[in-house]
């Protein structure tokens, strides 16, 4: 398996692609805006979420 870091163009990566996700993390986020402030940077809808609810998602 390559790494990305690895390529010399990521545009010229095959239509699928399977990345091992072997680093995992968790974050807190508070304040007024957290949620605006995350919302377009992470890959679930946080505004969906109830106050102690938790998902998975990736950042962009």
């Amino acid at each position: 398996m390559r790494k990305l870091s690895e390529l010399d163009n990521i545009s010229k990566l095959p239509d699928l692609v399977l990345c091992p996700l072997d680093h995992w993390d968790l974050i807190s986020v508070t304040g007024d805006d957290r949620i605006t402030f995350l919302q377009g940077q992470l890959t679930c809808d946080l505004t969906s979420l109830k106050p102690g609810q938790q998902t998975l998602s990736g950042s962009m």
